[in-house]
């Protein structure tokens, strides 16, 4: 795929995100509008805003499974044209009942759009081009929900509260043919992503989830109005963590689960995702404050209070491009600690407004907080999907999708019921709630405070490691088909490295293709004191004359020096030629578990026919290892289809051996299903040794020779041997009879 056939695909996927992320917003300006509408009361209302969140977040932890099984482009276009319709059902609304149940179809389609986004874009966009993406495509995704009050409150200023939901509908509808058009296959062209992979749908882990979700975010989300002692909040809250309990335990156990909770194992995700919860939630409880400042005790209208909040999206927008191109530079956690920074500066003077605080007087430090906001989050948006592999990308998505909504709904509920508690400790009145809503303020400085701590422990980008390591280096630059199957160049020294081992080039790009299970590096100066690179979605396995020394993860090491050398350092490889000293090779964890089919059929070397069909699976790392270490094999590459072709020959070798143990007449007699099972069992013993897991499927047997065959049918119709034997001698006598000369 071009680079201009990338950004078209980004361009396109992006209009549904912002239109979910300003449709969360959006509604804060025009709740009064709708509760003289409806004539009900602000409780009522409120969960017009509320149901959006619920059923965002309820859907958003299924949103990676489906997009494995239907594939990213199908889930991606229906989920646009079910935001669009229940729009259109919103617009048109006849009761606050019917408002409320439209807008959580309208949550469940915007909250399946924006982890989509990224795992589509995320999956086409190499690691070296991510964080322009992120910094480019970020700004309006925050530009979005900074400038939805101001947006809303223009369109029911001066039309009515329902062309809120009015304006979707065109863009939308648009925004979908787009996407037939533009996104190709079921995802994207370079996702290696498999559509309807055979595995069972894990229905326990997806009511769960749901149910969890659902119930936690409906208790902290009531918790705004009715308070945390409220009965009903209690219970949605001690059943949602038992449920979410349940859940966990679910998906630990499963091999495709929901949510894969297996990627918080890896401490740079899970630090990158606790900022991202907690930068996002004070952020968002922020925009639900400060109009609540504007309108009650400024007496603004909702267009002056969406207007005087323009500088903190500028700022947001200049703020992440900025990151976006320092990124490469000075890395996340430098530009993260740094945007906490000036969150932290901008948000102290919000801690001192009283009533007679005016809008303008707040500009300067709105601009300095949205700054900080761009530069705080567009590293670790950049940074937590980075450290996953391609085929996770969709399930991470999803994953980092649903805490950072359950974290925004969570904030929200939690600083509104602070707000309320502060203000009635004031009593009553502007100055009243002016108090309240800086005392809130003074718990979202905290908690950015809080941030700065954490981020100074966030760890760095493998691959953008390299690159820095690798900048202003002179390297030959090949092109991405050439670099998808073998690095043809040999990497320069940098500094006092004797060489840099990795399988990214000096571009950037990396080397392994997505169907590529192993890549041995191809250089042979290997050595120790060596810089070995080890990208986020692969293992490396050092070998040492033949033996494997050590497995690496994700990570950037020094090659050691053996204490002492192998008692076999002189045999030869597969090839024919001496076993390097180092040998190291790369396995594309995206790959794992492979799996291949075939099937075998009767070779010379056989002592009878036979044609079995077989599946090949290599489960895991340690699979991966053994394969390594002994499966034969020629070149750099080696992917699963090579295993499987591997595998046949051995198929003759097992037969030969199967027939040798019971008699080929014994393997006739048996049921097909009992004769799958013992070569199986014979198959298992022979290929666990290379890391492989063998199922059998159909299995025939025969005779090779016509004689055998003819005696063996001779036989299954009721004749004896010795007469089945003169049977079949007499046959032969009367063919050769009727092929003589002299027979007519």
């Amino acid at each position: 795929m071009t680079n201009a056939q990338k950004w078209r695909v980004a361009a396109v996927v992006l209009i549904g995100p912002i239109m979910a992320l300003m449709d969360a917003i959006i509604v804060s300006v025009i709740l009064p509008q709708l509760q003289q509408t409806f004539h009900t009361n602000f409780e009522t209302i409120n969960w017009v805003a509320g149901a959006y969140f619920l059923a965002e977040a309820a859907v958003i932890p299924i949103v990676g499974y489906l997009s494995d099984l239907l594939g990213s482009k199908r889930v991606f276009i229906a989920a646009l044209a079910l935001f669009t319709a229940s729009s259109l059902l919103c617009a048109i609304a006849p009761t606050k009942e019917a408002l409320i149940a439209f807008r959580t179809l309208q949550g469940i389609g915007g909250g399946a759009l924006i982890p989509l986004y990224y795992a589509i874009c995320f999956r086409i966009f190499a690691p070296n081009e991510r964080s322009t993406l992120t910094a480019v495509t970020s700004i309006p995704l925050l530009l979005a929900p900074a400038f939805a009050p101001t947006l809303g409150g223009y369109l029911a200023a001066n039309f009515s509260w329902d062309m809120v939901f009015w304006i979707n509908v065109p863009i939308g509808t648009v925004a979908v043919l787009l996407c037939l058009w533009i996104l190709p296959g079921s995802a994207s062209d370079q996702s290696g992503q498999t559509k309807g992979d055979g595995k069972n749908f894990d229905i326990p882990g997806l009511l769960s989830s749901v149910a969890s979700v659902a119930m936690l975010v409906y208790g902290v989300s009531g918790a705004g109005t009715k308070g945390w002692g409220d009965a009903t909040v209690l219970t949605a809250l001690l059943v949602g963590t038992a449920i979410l309990a349940i859940f966990v335990m679910l998906e630990l156990r499963r091999s495709d689960p929901v949510l894969d909770l297996r990627l918080f194992m890896n401490s740079t995700f899970t630090i990158s995702n606790i900022l991202i919860w907690l930068t996002t939630g004070v952020f968002v409880g922020g925009l639900f404050l400060l109009p609540l400042f504007f309108e009650n005790v400024q007496g603004s209208t909702a267009l002056v209070a969406g207007q005087s909040l323009i500088g903190q999206g500028v700022g947001a927008a200049v703020g992440m491009s900025a990151a976006g191109m320092l990124y490469n530079r000075l890395g996340p956690r430098t530009l993260t600690v740094f945007g906490l920074l000036l969150l932290v500066g901008g948000t102290y003077p919000l801690t001192q407004i009283n009533a007679d605080t005016t809008a303008q007087s707040l500009q300067v430090w709105l601009l300095l907080r949205g700054i900080g906001v761009g530069f705080a989050n567009q590293p670790v948006q950049t940074l937590v999907l980075s450290v996953v592999s391609n085929r996770d990308m969709a399930k991470a998505s999803s994953l980092v999708g649903t805490t950072r909504q359950m974290a925004s709904a969570a904030a929200v509920a939690a600083l509104t019921t602070y707000l309320v508690v502060e203000t009635a400790t004031y009593g009553g009145g502007r100055q009243a709630i002016a108090y309240g809503i800086a005392d809130t303020f003074w718990v979202i400085l905290i908690i950015n405070a809080a941030c700065i701590l954490l981020a100074l422990t966030m760890g760095n980008d493998p691959a953008l490691a390299v690159l820095k390591q690798r900048a202003g280096v002179p390297n030959a630059v090949a092109t991405e088909e050439e670099l998808s199957t073998v690095l043809t160049t040999p990497i320069a020294q940098i500094r006092n490295r004797p060489n840099v081992i990795s399988t990214v080039a000096a571009n950037g790009v990396r080397v392994m293709g997505p169907d590529i299970l192993l890549w041995r590096y191809p250089e042979n100066n290997v050595v120790s004191g060596s810089l070995l690179v080890v990208e986020s979605n692969h293992f490396c396995i050092l070998k040492f004359y033949g033996e494997i020394l050590k497995v690496y993860e994700t990570g950037q090491y020094t090659i050691p020096t053996p204490a002492h050398y192998p008692p076999n350092s002189t045999q030869l490889s597969f090839d024919g030629e001496p076993i390097p000293l180092y040998e190291a090779l790369y396995v594309n964890r995206a790959q794992l578990p492979a799996t291949a089919s075939g099937v075998a059929f009767s070779r010379d070397m056989a002592e009878m026919d036979y044609r079995v069909d077989y599946f090949i699976h290599i489960v895991n790392l340690e699979d991966a290892a053994r394969l390594v270490e002994h499966m034969p094999y020629h070149g750099h590459t080696l992917n699963i289809q090579e295993v499987g072709a591997y595998v046949g020959p051995c198929i003759g070798q097992v037969i030969n051996q199967l027939v040798r143990a019971i008699s080929l007449k014994q393997a006739q007699e048996l049921q097909a299903q009992n004769l799958s099972q013992r070569v199986h069992q014979h198959l298992q013993q022979f290929l666990s040794s290379y890391g492989i897991t063998v199922a059998v499927g159909n299995v025939l047997i025969g005779p090779r020779d016509e004689r055998t065959k003819a005696l063996f049918s001779l036989e299954a119709f009721g004749l004896s041997k010795l007469d089945a034997v003169r049977y079949y001698t007499d046959m032969q006598k009367n063919e050769k009879s009727k092929q003589s000369p002299g027979a007519r």
